[in-house]
């Protein structure tokens, strides 16, 4: 998720070197919630919310750094912006998730619109989902940002769809404990008024199921 802004679509608390900010403290982050429904035609809708001890400004500048994103996100191998349609930025994004111990590369296409606090994206190609469309929304809170998630998708994958809910639910709890720890990290980088200080190092991401 570079000079290019406009919007994505998926860490670690920084050490304690420097003072912490009116932000990113030394407070534990709240759970993540999280819920996956099935919808016609085997599509899963996954939402989420997570409050994140942080600006605005640092969770958009994580959601919209997309050739970044392998850097902070495990499953994530490769991401970039490729052109524009009208008023979307083109991302092509491959990931690597495991699905019952076997590895497998999803792709996207994705056209991203941001609108205010909200971003959107959709799959144009179609190449390993059915289904891929979701939308960010940033919405500023007390002590923070509220950062909400939703994913409407139908992975093109063998597997029974009964079992495909669980593996979702935990991919996107991964992605989104990612990106949170990256939205806390800038924060405190920002704090420390540096874009990328070396005592506040990004930990290596550890491998994810599907995201």
């Amino acid at each position: 998720m570079n000079a290019l802004r406009n919007g994505l679509g998926a860490l670690v608390a920084a050490s304690g070197l420097i003072a912490a900010p009116a932000f990113a403290s030394s407070v534990r982050p709240a759970p993540i919630d999280i819920r996956v429904d099935r919808r016609p035609g085997g599509v899963f809708e996954v939402s989420a919310r997570l409050a994140v001890p942080a600006s605005t400004s640092a969770a958009w500048s994580v959601i919209t750094d997309y050739a970044n994103i392998p850097s902070f996100v495990s499953s994530m191998k490769s991401s970039r912006v490729v052109g524009r349609d009208g008023g979307a930025l083109i991302v092509q994004q491959t990931a690597v998730g495991r699905m019952f111990f076997i590895s497998t590369e999803m792709r996207v296409m994705l056209a991203v619109r941001r609108a205010g606090d909200r971003l959107t994206f959709d799959d144009l190609d179609h190449e390993d989902f059915e289904v891929y469309s979701g939308s960010w929304r940033v919405v500023a809170g007390r002590g923070g940002c509220e950062v909400r998630y939703r994913l409407l998708a139908r992975p093109d994958v063998p597997a029974p769809r009964f079992l495909l809910g669980g593996a979702m639910k935990r991919g996107a709890r991964h992605l989104l404990e990612q990106v949170r720890d990256e939205i806390m990290r800038r924060e405190l980088a920002r704090a420390a008024g540096t874009a990328d200080p070396a005592h506040i190092q990004r930990p290596r991401p550890e491998p994810a199921l599907l995201e």
